[in-house]
């Protein structure tokens, strides 16, 4: 929760992201820290490049799911971008992710 607490905290005001909850109840502990972000690959491989692993989640579209009728879900299938927070990642750690997002500046992509 403190790592979660603390992105939220670092990352809000930044321009190319959008923060998916901007708080999270009592009791509940977060898995990862989700963002949309307009490049996901491309955040994804500077993450990767500086030893960060993130998730593309929600990457796979099931063949029975007519997602033409789904503009929503197809969004944040190519848009989510999960951040570790778990137990072993440090402030440090999380110092290190901010610093990639506010180092790097992504290519200029067409929204889908």
């Amino acid at each position: 929760r403190d790592n979660f607490e603390y992105l939220l905290t670092n990352l809000s005001k930044m321009d190319d992201i959008k923060i998916v909850f901007n708080h999270i109840p009592n009791g509940i502990c977060p898995l990862f820290f989700p963002l949309i972000v307009k490049n996901r690959p491309y955040y994804y491989q500077k993450l990767k490049e500086k030893g960060i692993t993130s998730f593309q989640y929600w990457q796979i579209r099931h063949e029975a799911v007519p997602w033409d009728k789904y503009p929503d879900a197809v969004f944040l299938k190519q848009h989510v971008l999960g951040l570790p927070i778990h137990q072993d990642i440090s402030f440090d750690h999380l110092d290190l992710m901010i610093d990639v997002f506010r180092d790097i500046h992504p290519p200029t992509i067409s929204q889908n």
